[in-house]
């Protein structure tokens, strides 16, 4: 009988050292795998734009009572125009994040039903720079890499001209500006 019970005892202690070691190891690697978290602070980017439309009924460029109206739908439709005449817009930028960014705009799909459309319109702006050009088919960018500080706002004038070369061959034509794309880049 002392064979059979140092038998028992051996499997007993095999099983309880084999266990023992199991939980153990398993410990081990739980301690050893848990790190402290690293934290990466990074600031964000958030803008708000909105863009109006002077109220100019001679489109002379000289606003009748200063006032603008905001453009809520997408797409601004020319129709009907006539050289010389003056349309004013605003678009209203607001760096709402938590770090300085470049601030970009550009005029985003611009559509003629006719290619004479195209130099038929003048888009001209003083302020980041003073800049005058045509509007093109497809996108145009007006201007890039301005600062805007965080939490500043930027106020953008710009007027579209009608020039001499619309006609009256062009009467029933139209030119559409789809969009305008605003971007806001971190400063590095």
């Amino acid at each position: 009988m002392k064979v059979k019970r140092k038998l028992i005892y051996s499997i007993f202690m095999v099983i309880i050292t084999l266990t023992l070691t199991v939980v153990i190891v398993f410990a081990w690697f739980i301690v050893t795998e848990k790190t402290d978290p690293i934290i990466v602070s990074t600031g964000s980017l958030r803008t708000s734009c909105s863009l109006y439309h002077g109220i100019d009924s001679d489109y002379d460029g000289e606003l009748d009572d200063g006032s603008f109206i905001e453009i809520t739908e997408s797409g601004i439709k020319f129709t009907d125009v006539v050289p010389g005449q003056i349309y004013t817009y605003k678009m209203v930028v607001k760096n709402r994040g938590s770090v300085d960014g470049f601030l970009t705009v550009s005029i985003n799909d611009i559509i003629a039903t006719a290619a004479d459309m195209y130099q038929g319109f003048t888009v001209s702006f003083s302020e980041p720079e003073t800049k005058e050009m045509n509007l093109v088919n497809g996108d145009l960018t007006l201007f890039t890499d301005l600062v805007l500080v965080t939490g500043t706002t930027y106020e953008f004038n710009f007027l579209i001209k009608i020039n001499n070369t619309i006609s009256s061959d062009l009467k029933y034509e139209t030119l559409t500006i789809t969009n305008f794309i605003v971007e806001l880049v971190q400063v590095h």
